[in-house]
This record gives structure tokens, C-alpha cells and sequence, in this order.
């Protein structure tokens, strides 16, 4: 949050569905808002003269800086940084939607079709599902879902509950509930877009990282619809969370207690426990230095897949941290080559380049 020049009010951030709008609010008066609610911003500074910068992303590009002024009016934007290479990339196009889960629900998601799409075609698809539980995903710049949708796939991805943006009741909804309501959700967004059509059902993959890790390995280990999965950095194994990871009174207040009083509720929201059942091939992709989510719980995985016969590979990097958010590029740049090789191979059906 950020004082107004003259200390009148706040200025802030809020999530509103899948946008991120600015909004203003002063001691005694509601919140206002000071830009049209379709904005994903993601940074903002105020001058002393009131004026607001903002950086501002779209599905289309990834973020360019937009001024206008205290009351949101005259907005301008003054930069286009990608132009050049964006003119010379296909951008797929994004579709929002809104759909409803087993228990009428309405789950928002949204889908990103190959730049040359017929709806004549059967389209092999790819689930990403969103780190957190507690985040999620916004109508803004995806580059993954770019790369993947021009490998000819159809990218599919929501907010299921757990997500922010949607109201308390829908963020706590997943409270200790982790693989339950919030799996049904996910899938009910895939299956979606697959009654539209042009999905070839034998071709489904799935993905994410952290928490979109857990749903990973938890959806391969408890149903059979994907062809292969792809976890980075995944939150496998709730004990081993607790005892290991930067956070265990998140746990306690997530399922009650601690492990050695809550053991079946522990147990309950870990793909470990359903992981012997995996028989999809999955790439298991994790940095050594992840404090956040440590890398056994990537290693519990492997083992257990490779011990019951099945297809795992699995990439340790050096450093990178929780997310590869702090990695080198090249080691980013080589997760998402990975990812499209191992689709690639066990989704289309093509042997991995290189």
C-alpha cells in the first residue's frame, strides 16, 4: 500500500476474480476504485503531484508501464518494450471462461488455443494447474501457455477453490482439503473445454508447480485421464512438509495440529500416499537449494515411481530456489524445454528433440 501525496487516503492493490485493479480508500469513506476493473497491474508508484505509474499486462504482452492521473482518468501508456519481438512471435489467442463443478460451483478458467486452430481438429491438451493453494492465476501474459499452445496443444487453466480474488468463502473452501473439492474443480474446467470438441481425449497432460506439483502427482496417483505429468518443485508429502520446510505452523493451522496428532488428516491431503498408483510417465523437476519445499519431497516421488516399475525422470538443479524464481535462465530456459520433449514424447507421441 502507498499514502496518497497528501495523506489523505491509501492507495492498493486488490484481486477481483482474474484481475488486479488499483484501488484508493480514505479513513471514513469506502474503497474506490481507480481503474477500470480489467487491469492486471502489477507494480504502481504515486508522484508527489499525484500522478500514478503503473506496469500493466495482458494476455497479449507482458507488461508495459501506464501513467494516468490520481483519479484514474488520462491514462496513457508510454512504453512497448516487446513490439519488436512479439511482431515476429504468433501470440495464441486467450479465452476466459466460466464453468460449474460437480457441486454447481462456478470455477473461472481460462484456455489458449494453437495460433492456427480449427475447431475441425482433435487437439492434443495441457491442465496447468497454479502454485499456492492460496494464489491464482490472472487474465495476463503466460508464457508457458504461449510456448505449449504453439507445440500445437490447447492449454487449459483455472482458478479452483482455494484461489484468491473470489471472496473469503472461496479461499478458505480448501482449507485442509488439499486433492478434494479443488481436484473436482480443476478437472471440471478441463472437461469444459474438452465437450467443446477439439480436445483428443487420449492426449491429456497435466503440469504445475508447488501446489500445482501437488495436484500433479495427486491427479496422476488418484485418476488415469493423463498421459503424462510434469511437477516442478511439488508439495508431495504433508509430514515431510512439516518437518522439513520453512512453514510448519502453516500446517498446524491448515490441518489442526501437528503430525503426530493429526497423522490420517496429514496423510489425507499427501499424493505420497496414492503415488505407488502412479503409471503415467511424469518429470519430476526440482532446485536443490528449495527451502520452501524441500527436494525430498521430489525424491519420495521418483523412487516410488520407479520402484513400481513406471516411468520417472528426475532433473535436480543446482540452485534456483522455490519456483526457479531465483534460477539462472539457462536453468529456467531448460525446465520449459524439458516440459515440451516430455509432452512431446508420451502426449503426441514424438520423440524429444536434441
Amino acid at each position: 500500500m502507498r499514502w496518497s501525496p497528501d495523506s489523505s487516503g491509501v492507495y492498493f492493490l486488490c484481486q477481483d476474480e482474474g484481475f488486479n485493479s488499483l484501488w484508493r480508500v480514505a479513513a471514513k469513506d469506502e474503497p474506490q476504485r481507480i481503474l477500470p476493473r480489467e487491469r492486471v497491474v502489477t507494480a504502481y508508484s504515486v508522484s508527489e503531484s499525484g500522478r500514478i505509474a503503473l506496469l500493466n499486462t495482458t494476455p497479449e504482452y507482458p507488461g508495459d508501464l501506464f501513467v494516468c492521473d490520481a483519479d484514474g482518468r488520462n491514462e496513457k501508456r508510454v512504453t512497448n518494450e516487446n513490439r519488436a519481438v512479439l511482431s515476429r512471435l504468433c501470440v495464441a489467442p486467450t479465452e476466459s471462461f466460466w464453468c460449474r463443478s460437480f457441486d454447481g460451483r462456478r470455477i473461472h478458467g481460462w484456455m489458449v488455443k494453437p495460433p492456427s486452430f480449427s475447431p475441425r481438429r482433435k487437439y492434443p491438451v495441457v491442465l496447468t494447474v497454479h502454485g499456492g493453494p492460496y494464489s491464482a492465476y490472472l487474465q495476463a501474459w503466460k508464457f508457458d501457455a504461449q510456448v505449449l499452445a504453439n507445440q500445437g496443444y490447447v492449454v487449459v487453466y483455472s482458478n479452483p477453490r482455494g484461489s484468491t480474488g473470489y471472496g473469503k468463502e472461496f479461499q478458505t473452501a480448501a482449507v485442509g482439503k488439499w486433492g478434494q473439492e479443488d481436484a473436482r474443480d480443476v478437472q471440471a474446467a478441463l472437461d469444459h473445454v474438452i465437450r467443446q470438441g477439439f480436445v483428443d481425449r487420449k492426449k491429456q497432460g497435466v503440469m504445475g508447480g508447488s501446489y500445482g506439483g501437488f495436484m500433479t502427482t495427486w491427479l496422476l496417483g488418484t485418476t488415469k485421464r493423463f498421459a503424462a505429468g510434469v511437477a516442478s518443485c511439488a508439495a508431495t508429502d504433508e509430514p515431510m512438509f512439516y518437518f522439513s520446510a520453512d512453514m510448519p505452523l502453516w500446517s498446524e493451522q491448515e490441518l489442526g495440529g501437528p503430525p503426530w496428532e493429526k497423522w490420517n488428516a496429514y496423510r489425507r491431503v499427501s499424493p505420497t500416499t496414492h503415488a505407488h498408483k502412479i503409471t503415467a510417465p511424469i518429470l519430476l523437476l526440482h532446485a536443490e537449494d528449495d527451502l520452501r519445499v524441500p527436494i525430498s519431497h521430489s525424491e519420495i516421488v521418483h523412487v516410488t515411481v520407479k520402484r513400481t516399475g513406471h516411468e520417472s525422470v528426475f532433473v535436480r538443479y543446482p540452485s534456483g530456489g522455490h519456483g526457479f524464481g531465483g534460477s539462472a535462465p539457462r536453468f529456467t530456459c531448460d525446465t520449459l524445454n524439458r516440459t515440451v520433449d516430455w509432452f512431446g514424447k508420451h502426449v503426441k507421441g514424438r520423440k524429444p528433440s536434441g
